[in-house]
């Protein structure tokens, strides 16, 4: 593997490591932070529904408290004047300034003015208010209606206050105009200074402001709102207006459901509930009116944001990666780029493409620039011994002539020499052979003489 490839492998490993480790411990971070804000932002959605719900019953309920305090004024002033048009007149001005309810009345206990029947009602009709006794007669007889029942059982003792201020009717259909909408009747139970009961005032609305505003629900594309009716189960808004004052139980997903744990006001989860084999997150909770408010958020599409910005940061890191690699396998290459002149200069001497003049032409003053200007040097000196040898080899047959020449004339000289030495030691021994002659006569002594030169010669012959 090449130097610039390792340097660029390694380093894109070591960057690609830390970014992604980088990266990842930021997505997780993200994403958390994200979903945590993403479940506030629903909850606070859910809230502000939730709120509105509570309005809207808080409304009625303080309308509802307003007339039987009126009622109860009336009665506890009561002269011999007829009180009707007094009735009306509250009447007309408590309901004027609430055209979402559709109707309220005063309905009095029987003979308490000298009549048995004493119920003045009002309703909004074509943008203003109408005052109404077409229901304080016997045909009608409100004493024995369901509405009035409910809130005041015939048998109970008018004597002893009711366990509630007020009652509310199971939810039921009537027609509103030429449409069929689910009518409440809210009852609030009227006394005299006694506390007897003398009667209660009854305010008449519609769900529909609820209709208009849980249709607008948009946390999410598929996310939906079921509103029940905690004490008659009854299903009070739904998407699908098939399902409408039907058993909420009747719904698949609902149909383990008791909502006896919940709480007012407080909204508490339930996830991964299958919708139509989508999962979803139930956020459940209960208005101050007893009515359960149910959320389904698509759990895929609460956070397909979060996710889409995940997905958007992962294609922006591989660009980014790209980019970086590109930068690193460019800089890496800036950067080896001397080395590899000085790998081409040498190997273009080692096979013999280049020759020692060939000259690294680098520079710079890095490490890079040290060994080219190193190697120039190097290649002068061993250009500078090579033409040195080159002139040794070129001269050297007629060195060792002038050598030889030089040595056989030293050699004659020497040789010449020594015959002269070696006539002097023969000139010598002849000076000295007469001094050497055996002269001595005796008849019991034989003398000899053995005479050896230590130095040996040989001239013309004669040794």
């Amino acid at each position: 593997m090449k130097l610039k490839t390792k340097i660029t492998f390694f380093t894109l490993i070591t960057v690609l490591t830390i970014f992604i480790l980088a990266m990842g411990i930021n997505t997780l971070i993200f994403y958390g932070q994200a979903k945590e804000f993403r479940d506030k932002e629903i909850d606070s959605s859910i809230f502000f529904f939730l709120s509105e719900i509570n309005n809207a019953t808080s409304k009625t309920e303080i309308v509802g408290q307003d007339i039987a305090q009126a009622g109860e004024i009336i009665y506890s002033i009561k002269s011999k004047e007829n009180p009707k048009d007094s009735l009306a007149t509250i009447l007309y001005e408590k309901m004027k300034n609430f055209p979402s309810l559709v109707g309220g009345g005063i309905w009095y206990e029987p003979n308490l003015f000298g009549e048995k029947y004493l119920g003045p009602y009002a309703s909004w009709k074509e943008n203003k208010i109408e005052v109404t006794w077409e229901y304080s007669n016997e045909t009608y007889d409100y004493f024995h209606q369901s509405w009035y029942t409910f809130a005041l059982p015939e048998k109970w003792n008018r004597t002893t206050p009711r366990t509630e201020p007020r009652y509310r009717t199971a939810p039921y259909l009537d027609t509103l105009g030429n449409e069929k909408v689910i009518f409440i009747t809210l009852c609030t139970i009227m006394y005299d200074q006694s506390k007897h009961i003398i009667g209660m005032s009854t305010i008449d609305w519609t769900l529909q402001s609820v209709k208009t505003l849980l249709s607008k629900l948009d946390i999410t594309k598929s996310s939906f709102a079921v509103l029940i009716d905690k004490e008659s189960k009854k299903i009070l808004f739904h998407p699908e207006e098939n399902y409408l004052l039907k058993d909420y139980r009747e719904l698949p997903w609902l149909k383990n459901k008791d909502f006896k744990e919940i709480k007012k006001n407080i909204i508490s989860t339930e996830e991964k509930i299958q919708i139509n084999n989508q999962a979803y997150t139930l956020y459940e909770s209960e208005s101050d009116a007893n009515f359960i408010l149910v959320v389904a958020v698509n759990e895929k599409e609460a956070y397909a944001v979060i996710e889409g910005i995940i997905v958007r940061n992962t294609i922006l890191t591989i660009v980014t990666l790209i980019v970086i690699g590109v930068m690193i396998s460019y800089i890496v290459g800036k950067s080896v780029q001397p080395l590899m002149s000085i790998i081409d200069v040498l190997r273009g001497i080692t096979s013999g493409e280049r020759s020692l003049k060939e000259r690294i032409k680098i520079k710079s003053r890095d490490e890079f620039g040290e060994l080219a200007n190193t190697y120039n040097r190097m290649a002068d000196t061993i250009e500078h011994q090579n033409a040195k040898i080159i002139e040794y080899t070129e001269t050297l047959e007629e060195k060792v002539q002038s050598r030889t020449n030089e040595l056989n004339k030293t050699l004659q000289e020497i040789t010449k020499l020594k015959m002269q030495q070696d006539g002097d030691y023969f000139l010598t021994s002849l000076l000295l052979k007469p001094l050497g002659v055996n002269r001595s006569k005796s008849e019991s002594v034989k003398i000899e003489f053995l005479v050896k030169q230590k130095k040996e010669f040989e001239f013309k012959k004669n040794k």
